[in-house]
């Protein structure tokens, strides 16, 4: 782990050393000491620092303006205010301005420095925790704002509790539309029935991995379209449903072609059906792959017996 960087402004020179000197005596922190908090903060605002520790009566700028300057750049890095005694108003109108923590001076110095690095590790502490946490949802948001899947979470029940913001392009709904809704509502009739037979099996647990659902979806046109989804039951710790997550891909396009296929496939068996010559489509080695009624009748084999047979 990196060492914490933090930065003590204090006007007096002797316990700006002295505390520099306690708070890297372990090498887990590094301090910048400076006497002022109009040369800190350009340095401040230029980032890099886990944590600010400011004393607040200073010549220039005091503690609490560069408190109020931080703040209106819209810079976060934690912020102790050293203070002396008996300024607890100070301290409290520090704390109203966006201050983290304040610690007061005097006392056993030992105490008072300890007290000083606790607090400093801690908020350092606190900080990495949030900016890991923001980083992470800026990566889901990028990742789910940018996918061509939907990912849906719904409740037992089927009530959609999170929709990603890519149902928008896929399916023409605004992700609000749809929250509190319970999903079966926009899938096709035909396909209902099917659709809650393959949550029963997720929620009982016989699909133990995950489970493919293939049907129709209602878009915002009152079109249909075909959804692939793949869906997971999750559960509590305890072992109780909690609900699904759900993936859906829009293939619609790859179940229209093989419905043309299909249907070009009956097509062209019925005019091979229906010809009145013996017809044949024979492979290069001399193999039947295909025979019509004509050809069966006048060869005297079954459909079956001719094909694969060599000529």
């Amino acid at each position: 782990m990196h060492a914490i960087r933090a930065i003590y402004i204090d006007d007096e020179p002797a316990l700006l050393e002295v505390t520099k000197v306690f708070l890297e005596m372990e090498g887990d922190i590094e301090i910048l000491a400076l006497d002022s908090g109009r040369k800190a903060l350009p340095l401040i605002l230029r980032g890099g620092f886990d944590v600010i520790v400011s004393d607040y009566q200073m010549p220039e700028m005091s503690g609490l303006d560069l408190l109020k300057a931080l703040k209106n750049a819209g810079n976060d890095v934690p912020f102790i205010l050293f203070t002396g005694k008996g300024r607890e108003e100070v301290a409290m109108e520090a704390i109203n301005n966006g201050a983290d923590f304040y610690i007061q001076k005097g006392g056993n110095p030992s105490v008072q420095f300890q007290e000083l690095k606790n607090a400093i590790f801690k908020l350092a502490q606190k900080r990495a925790a949030e900016m890991a946490l923001r980083e992470r949802e800026e990566k889901l948001r990028l990742l789910t704002d940018n996918m061509t899947d939907v990912v849906f979470e719904i409740d037992p029940k089927g009530i959609v509790k999170y929709v990603c913001p890519s149902v928008k392009a896929v399916i023409g709904y605004d992700p609000a539309s749809l929250i509190g809704k319970n999903a079966m509502v926009w899938v096709h009739p035909e396909d209902r029935e099917m659709v809650r037979q393959q949550f029963l099996k997720m929620a009982s647990g016989e699909h133990r991995d995950k489970a493919k659902i293939l049907c129709r979806f209602k878009t915002t046109d009152d079109t249909y379209l075909w959804l692939e989804t793949i869906g997971k039951a999750i559960y509590s710790k305890d072992g109780s449903s909690m609900g699904y997550v759900l993936s859906s891909r829009d293939v619609t396009s790859r179940m229209e072609a093989e419905a043309a296929r299909l249907d070009s496939e009956r097509r062209y068996q019925n005019i091979i059906d229906n010809a009145n010559d013996e017809f044949l489509i024979v492979d290069t080695k001399g193999k039947v792959l295909e025979a019509n009624k004509v050809a069966s009748r006048l060869l005297g084999y079954s459909h079956e017996e001719l094909i694969g047979m060599d000529i």
